[in-house]
């Protein structure tokens, strides 16, 4: 009994004298033998060679710091992020693609600010574009501001052995407009629609259904980017 008393006081004592060498090293500003770097001197930019190696930390500084002012009258240039299909199952799908991209011009248009807006021909992109080849592209068609935009989308299809097979297609589309005299891009927007439908007599089969969907998603997606973009060129002062 005496052996297991000494035992415990022992372990007492030691659990003590390490909370108080831990609490000692927190009051000291630091602990495990590192010293606290909040009394150091204040990093103005990053010290990491691979960041100041693709821009540098005056350029970033200079950027920060600054603002862009966009003229009053623009041309846009307008830059569809992934390639458009390569074949239809249809002249409907076809001529909705077309209509789509032209109510997304005709939106931007609206704005006060554009003076005019067209698509970069796709003989003029190659397949997989840096942002500088962007900024480039639409400074070889004089525009001043370019908008790029990305549509995904994501289809869920319900198969029935009775009626008509469905369909529910996500559809989200991610802009971003740049100014192309400073490759600053001001403003980006987000937007996620939905579009349900079921196969119609019309359609060439399933698959049909299931385009005219994703892309009925994409038109409500896009206009909702396109209205974001038109609001904020219209406040810019």
């Amino acid at each position: 009994m005496r052996i297991l008393l000494c035992v415990s006081l022992i372990v007492v004592m030691t659990f003590l004298a390490g909370c108080s060498t831990a609490d000692r090293a927190i009051d000291q500003g630091g602990y495990g033998g590192y010293e606290s770097s909040m009394d150091g001197p204040v990093i103005e930019g990053s010290l990491f060679a691979e960041d100041q190696a693709a821009i540098s930390n005056e350029a970033i500084t200079a950027i920060l710091s600054s603002k862009v002012r966009l003229p009053s009258e623009n041309r846009v240039a307008v830059l569809r992020a992934v390639s458009p299909r390569s074949r239809y199952w249809s002249e409907d799908v076809v001529r909705l693609d077309q209509k789509i991209m032209d109510d997304f011009i005709n939106k931007l248009k609206t704005s006060k600010r554009v003076a005019e807006a067209s698509f970069i021909p796709s003989i003029l992109t190659p397949k997989s574009m840096t942002v500088s080849q962007m900024r480039a592209a639409a400074a070889r068609t004089q525009a001043g501001l370019l908008v790029v935009y990305r549509p995904t989308t994501e289809t869920f299809a319900k198969y029935r052995f009775m009626g008509k097979d469905e369909t529910k297609a996500y559809s989200t589309v991610e802009a971003a407009l740049m100014d192309v005299r400073t490759g600053i891009i001001p403003f980006t927007s987000m937007a996620t629609e939905t579009e349900a439908a079921a196969k119609a007599s019309k359609d060439f089969d399933f698959y049909e259904t299931i385009l005219n969907a994703q892309q009925q998603a994409t038109r409500k997606a896009l206009e909702k980017v396109g209205a974001d973009i038109v609001a904020f060129l219209d406040s810019e002062e």
